[in-house]
């Protein structure tokens, strides 16, 4: 099963990291400190950065998260278009969400979802 594991960065914004075992993905990152030392407190190696949506408020981390762990950056249409995620042996759905912006995502995972701005 996957953890769902959020973070309180600037501006009341919320970052998350969705892992398993050993590997994560973050999703609107913008808590760097927080998320690198719980990536190396708990041994996860971080495989992607996505974004609920791409307003710079939901970015700011990452360039950073890419440039320090080696993650592949994944944008929310891109993501979209898949409609899943899969990391190890679980599946994070992805759901196109417009509304707030033409580029909103929802993620989907164990009953809980990431919702970014698409509600407030």
């Amino acid at each position: 099963m996957l953890t769902v594991r959020q973070f309180r960065y600037a501006s009341d914004n919320l970052a998350y990291l969705i892992h398993g075992d050993k590997k994560a993905i973050a999703v609107d990152g913008g808590a760097v400190g927080e998320i690198l030392s719980y990536l190396g407190t708990h041994g996860l190696l971080l495989t992607r950065v996505t974004n609920t949506h791409e307003h710079p408020d939901h970015t700011p981390g990452n360039r950073q998260l890419l440039e320090k762990t080696g993650a592949a950056l994944l944008r929310p249409m891109d993501a979209a278009e898949k409609k899943e995620i899969p990391l190890e042996n679980e599946i994070i759905e992805v759901l196109h969400t417009p509304g707030h912006t033409f580029d909103s995502v929802t993620f989907h995972t164990n009953g809980r979802i990431l919702t970014g701005d698409t509600l407030f």
